[in-house]
């Protein structure tokens, strides 16, 4: 029975599947038929274009036969022009050897034409240009001789007064020298009575230490008659001035002995405790207090101390700051007429009276300008001011190396070329590192180096000894 029940499911999964196929089968067949119509209606379509594209073929037809016939007649045609064009070439290649021949004539004419013009302008523009040279020599020699006047006359007056103040030096100087032995004398006066207070100082302590034992030796004589008049009291019912009046006055009153009795005992009563610990409190505040006073000595012994440091740190920096200051002067009167070619600039303390809170001014007085500060001038002349400051400044004191990056970028192609006289004139105490773009500069230069990139992201070195070269 199991086997047949097993058997009757086989049957019917194949009999579910068997449906499931039909279904398929019979989606198959409509999906086929409407296939079918579609393509019945796409070949009644294409029969009608069919239709209509043998009637277009048939026109073309008649059309390309006229266009044959056209084409017979322009190939007759083309044959007549042929031959005529042939003969047009050749009369045209005989003109073109004539032309090209005029056309050799021609540029060599132009050639000779266009040297000569070139000739002509450069001989024009050098007469203008000697003219003009003639016309800035003859005025800068009129200033010459009326600066060559002026200046002979500044000269003996200056003179005259450069006398006077080397005669003013030479009297500093012996006061200076003078000033410097009062104050060598001062500071040993000093020294000793350092010294002599240092002694005092100790001396003072010593003694202080001593009054300290005497007021403890006296503290502890106190403490033994306050201890005494306890005593006294307590056995007595007397104070020590009491027992010391009955002792020298004879005759006392019991009565008048009782009363002060009393009286002493209501004074008693009237201080209350005694603290005990009142020595030690003292003791331990003197103590404090003398550390306090020896801290503030020894403070305002250092405040002393470095006010003097102060004042000799202010004296050698002065000194050392208006030496730099009048050198720094000298050499920007030599470096900055050999810029400008001409002129005079130099540098002012905004307060003369106190040097070292002073600031400096840069006065400048360029060629054919007034004297004005440095802040005021153009953008080359202020570059070319500043160059001038700082090669004086290098000059009191040159070091081995010396690095410039783009100096130059400011001037002008003269002021360049005054530029690498200056920085050659340089190079002779140091070695001048300079990154440069101008190619005047590079020509001043004794070796070139350069970076390029032949290929992108690899950089390259290229150096040039200009000295071998």
């Amino acid at each position: 029975l199991q086997e047949v029940r097993h058997r009757q499911k086989h049957i019917e999964d194949q009999l579910v599947e068997l449906e499931k196929e039909e279904y398929r089968f019979q989606e198959t067949l409509k999906q086929s038929r409407r296939h079918k119509e579609m393509l019945a209606l796409e070949a009644v379509q294409l029969e009608g274009e069919r239709t209509d594209l043998e009637a277009e073929l048939s026109g073309y037809q008649e059309h390309i036969d006229r266009i044959k016939e056209q084409i017979r007649k322009e190939k007759s045609a083309i044959e007549t022009c042929t031959r005529a064009v042939e003969e047009l070439s050749r009369d045209l290649d005989e003109t073109g050897e004539r032309i090209v021949e005029l056309k050799l004539r021609l540029t060599t004419f132009g050639a000779e034409l266009e040297g000569a013009e070139n000739t002509l302008r450069r001989l024009n523009t050098f007469r203008d240009d000697g003219e003009k040279r003639v016309s800035q020599l003859e005025v800068t020699l009129k200033r010459i001789e009326e600066d060559k006047a002026a200046t002979g006359a500044r000269l003996e007056t200056d003179q005259t007064t450069l006398r006077d103040l080397y005669a003013q030096l030479e009297a500093l100087e012996k006061t200076l020298e003078h000033s410097e032995v009062e104050y060598q004398a001062i500071e040993g006066t000093l020294q000793q009575n350092d010294q002599a207070l240092s002694e005092v100082r100790t001396k003072r302590e010593e003694t202080f230490q001593k009054i300290q034992q005497v007021e403890l030796k006296q503290t502890e004589r106190r403490m033994r008659r306050d201890h005494l008049e306890a005593q006294i009291h307590e056995k007595y019912r007397l104070s020590l001035a009491q027992v010391q009046e009955a002792l020298d006055v004879e005759g006392l009153c019991v009565e008048d002995t009782q009363q002060a009795l009393e009286h002493s005992r209501e004074r008693i009563a009237r201080i209350g405790e005694v603290n005990l610990t009142a020595i030690e409190e003292f003791e331990a505040l003197n103590e404090r207090y003398r550390l306090l006073t020896e801290q503030r000595d020894d403070l305002v012994d250092a405040i002393e101390t470095l006010h003097r440091i102060i004042r000799r740190i202010n004296r050698v920096s002065l000194k050392r700051f208006m030496k730099t200051f009048k050198a720094v002067n000298d050499k920007l009167q030599e470096i900055f007429p050999k810029l400008f070619e001409g002129g005079t600039a130099r540098l002012e303390l905004t307060n003369p009276r106190r040097p070292l809170d002073s600031g400096v001014a840069f006065m400048v007085r360029p060629p054919g300008k007034k004297l004005t500060r440095m802040s005021l001038l153009s953008g080359g002349e202020k570059a070319l001011s500043a160059i001038a400051l700082v090669f004086s400044i290098f000059l009191i004191k040159p070091s081995a190396f010396c690095v410039f990056d783009e100096i130059d970028a400011p001037l002008d192609h003269v002021n360049v070329h005054r530029f690498n006289q200056i920085l050659k004139e340089i190079g002779k105490q140091s070695q001048v590192i300079m990154i440069t773009h101008d190619r005047q500069t590079m020509e001043a230069a004794n070796a070139l180096f350069g970076v390029t990139m032949e290929q992108k992201g690899i950089s390259k070195l290229i150096s040039l000894d200009l000295s071998k070269a």
